[in-house]
């Protein structure tokens, strides 16, 4: 899922991409057994480290369906939030 608030006519992403990126989820992998190739794709096949579907790669627990919650106080200044799923 991804989330984008409007603040003061500026776009802010509320969520990391969760992937060969995000330090600690590669250490997580890797400890579990996973690999990174140079594109950055865990053990070849998958560019995200926390999925809903996946289900081939969820029995090592390398992909997660758990969720990067944030929380925070809206402005006035906040326009329009939205959020979208995406399904490759």
């Amino acid at each position: 899922m991804l989330v984008t608030l409007m603040r003061s006519y500026v776009r802010t992403g509320l969520q990391d991409h969760k992937g060969s990126t995000c330090l600690q989820e590669k250490e997580r992998c890797e400890r579990l057994g996973g690999y990174f190739d140079e594109d950055g794709y865990l053990n070849g096949q998958l560019s995200v480290t926390r999925a809903i579907g996946d289900w081939h790669m969820k029995k090592e627990k390398l992909v997660i369906a758990e969720p990067d919650v944030r929380q925070m106080v809206l402005t006035d200044n906040d326009e329009f939030t939205g959020s979208k799923l995406c399904f490759h």
